[in-house]
């Protein structure tokens, strides 16, 4: 029955809960910029460049820090600050999906802890990899920038964000450790007064940098000779279903096959760090570029239609030496299913594109 009752919740709490703007809200910082606005990507397929053109005259990169005060009450799974009448502050929806609203069933028979101020740090989303990087772990580069005198508060984390591999490993860093954490419980509803809402800005040079530089005791020699293929299996949802038949192309032209899931963190950043050429399936272990020595040149592979310019902006921003992009058959896409889908790539493009990137 509970099973039941948690897919219930999952489609029917985006639209079970009420919500509305804070009433009482500052902007303590605030920065709207178009980083890329006048770029012109060196890409092969004319296509895909004009959708990275489209996307990049099109989306605001924000930063902010944001107060709100009130009787307010912080969920344990979604963060999202809940007030007197029992609805959810849209500023406080990061990003708007259904696994991460609240328990509306169980919600009032939680217990009760009050701190009269916290600084919310994440409670769902940076458990993807790029999500971590990009718009969470450099909330503490904006803390540290930005708003000082707010690192005596509580900085407020879910327990299951706090158990995750890239949380543990970055708290062991004094930089990151020094904060003022606190867990919150899966069982513990937060009540306070005044909660600060930070966005850093998400692919500010500066910032990623910063998470190298911690981590740089765990970088490898940038190796001219090293290329590699990160693959998803079919079990992650978005693979190339034509693999087989891609793979001895990949071997060929002398590209290492592997596959994140699995991998430690240190593994993952010796392995991009060292690389000359990264060449990926579109996804989250991307993220591991911010590791890459600027000679490094990265392919991204994507289906047809999932063409996004997450990836040619992080290269571009952390000054990498070339970007293109490979696009297979539409994903195949099962609905209302995991896996999500699949796709397929032409061997003869494929091998065209490899041997493009490496020259």
């Amino acid at each position: 029955m509970s099973a039941v009752l948690n897919k219930i919740n999952y489609w029917a709490a985006p639209y079970v809960w009420k919500k509305k703007s804070a009433g009482q809200i500052k902007v303590l910082h605030q920065n709207v910029q178009q980083p890329f606005f006048n770029h012109i990507p060196k890409v092969t397929d004319s296509a895909i460049a004009n959708a990275i053109i489209h996307d990049n005259q099109k989306w605001d990169h924000l930063e902010y820090i944001k107060e709100v005060e009130g009787n307010l009450c912080i969920d344990p799974k979604s963060g999202f600050l809940i007030d007197e009448d029992g609805m959810i502050l849209k500023e406080s929806i990061i990003f708007d999906h259904y696994g991460a609203y609240p328990e509306k069933l169980s919600f009032n028979t939680l217990k009760k802890t009050k701190i009269p101020e916290v600084v919310l740090y994440d409670h769902y989303w940076s458990q993807n990899y790029f999500h971590f990087y990009s718009d969470i772990f450099t909330k503490l580069c904006l803390l540290n920038d930005k708003a000082s005198h707010l690192k005596k508060l509580s900085l407020v984390v879910s327990k299951k964000i706090s158990e995750t591999r890239a949380f543990k490993f970055f708290t062991q860093f004094p930089e990151a450790a020094s904060f003022n954490w606190y867990v919150q419980e899966p069982d513990e509803i937060i009540e306070t007064k005044k909660a600060y809402l930070l966005q850093p800005m998400p692919y500010a040079a500066n910032n990623w940098n910063w998470v190298k530089q911690l981590a740089q005791d765990y970088l490898k020699p940038y190796d001219p000779t090293k290329k590699i293929f990160i693959n998803r299996p079919a079990a992650t949802g978005r693979h190339i279903a034509n693999f087989e038949e891609i793979k001895p192309i990949l071997i060929q032209e002398g590209f290492e096959i592997e596959e994140m899931e699995g991998k430690t963190i240190e593994e993952q950043i010796a392995l991009f760090s060292s690389a000359s050429v990264v060449a990926s399936i579109h996804g989250a272990a991307m993220a591991n570029i911010v590791y890459c020595d600027k000679r490094c040149k990265i392919l991204e592979v994507t289906a047809d239609e999932c063409i996004n310019s997450h990836y040619y902006w992080l290269t571009t921003s952390l000054g990498l030496s070339e970007y293109d992009c490979l696009t297979g058959t539409k994903l195949e896409v099962k609905r209302f299913f995991y896996p999500k889908g699949r796709f397929f790539l032409d061997a003869e493009k494929t091998r065209k594109y490899l041997r493009k990137i490496s020259a």
